[in-house]
């Protein structure tokens, strides 16, 4: 896959070419306390980008896509082995809002990119292989997913925690079963 040529990291000012949504999943917050809506999209350069679309908590949070690339820029400035935690994403975004590095966490937790330590509000980088394995079968098979361009607003749902998952489980496998 394509790596970003910016030098730096940061929010780019270019217009974002478009974007074809691979999956749509959902994960649990970091908290735990709410559930996250997530697409994966690629571009016509085979850029990776993630973008969060929906909360089921009150937390707001930006929808901008954030390239895979820049985040692994992001994440080598960290030596091997050190743990990371969601604010080094904070300078991706341009928007203000310090829950949507934790969300985008939570989906790359939820990716495989990240794992959980034991020592909370920390995480480990994760072997990407099965995950880009996983993204090169969805472009192969030429998956573009049709949703709306804006972001769902938070639902809340008065669920148990069993439907909750049973819940989340449908819908990453409904947007698999779509491609």
């Amino acid at each position: 896959m394509k790596q970003s040529t910016a030098n730096n990291p940061a929010v780019s000012t270019n217009p974002v070419p478009p974007i074809h949504i691979l999956k749509i999943s959902t994960c649990p917050s970091l908290s735990g306390q709410s559930t996250l809506t997530y697409h994966i999209g690629c571009t016509a350069e085979s850029d990776i980008l993630f973008r969060i679309t929906g909360n089921t908590g009150a937390g707001v949070f930006g929808n901008e896509w954030i390239a895979l690339s820049d985040i692994q820029q992001v994440f080598d400035a960290v030596p091997p082995g050190k743990l990371i935690r969601s604010a080094l994403l904070q300078p991706l975004y341009q928007a203000k809002s310090i829950n949507t590095p934790a969300f985008l966490l939570a989906a790359l937790i939820g990716e495989g990119l990240v794992s959980v330590t034991e020592n909370q509000g920390y995480y480990l980088r994760a072997d990407p292989g099965k995950f880009m394995a996983e993204v090169a079968a969805l472009v192969d098979a030429g998956v573009d997913l049709n949703v709306e361009d804006k972001p769902s607003k938070p639902v809340t749902r008065k669920k148990s925690n069993a439907a909750s998952a049973s819940a989340s489980a449908s819908v990453s496998k409904d947007s698999a079963a779509m491609a």
